[in-house]
């Protein structure tokens, strides 16, 4: 059953597809961005069961590197919460593949050939900012 906190945080992921991102200025946006990131904090101290959590942050594709040019980089970036030692640390999920040009050409590919690779991390959730980046492809 969801928390009081939970219900706040899927109305503001709910809010997320029903507002364009061109409706919404920026000081706006980091302040939903930045309520939703205390909100989360605050409900992963609740949890008892010791396994870590994951905030999807964003997602990008990198094909600038030139000793590898037929590869594309999908990256995920995370902020992963320890429960137990209650530390906050940078996490980061990276996948090489054939040279794609969007990142929507990468998740297709991924998709087809690896799908475990789309999979998000185990106890992952997405933030509002990853959200809106996907909404503006």
């Amino acid at each position: 059953m969801l928390s009081a906190k939970g219900i706040v945080i899927s109305c503001m992921l709910s809010m997320c597809l029903i507002i364009s991102p061109n409706q919404i200025d920026e000081s706006q946006l980091k302040s939903y961005i930045d309520k939703q990131n205390e909100l989360l904090e605050d409900m992963y101290s609740e949890y008892v069961d010791h396994e870590n959590r994951f905030l999807l942050v964003s997602e990008y594709l990198e094909n600038d590197d030139p000793n590898n040019l037929e590869v594309s980089l999908f990256t995920r970036e995370y902020r992963e919460y320890d429960l137990e030692t209650k530390q906050v640390r940078p996490f980061t999920s990276t996948v090489a593949i054939d040279k794609v040009e969007t990142i929507s050409e990468a998740r297709a590919y991924l998709r087809e050939h690896y799908p475990d690779h789309l999979a998000l991390e185990n106890n992952a959730v997405v933030s509002l900012n990853a959200l809106l980046e996907k909404l503006k492809e």
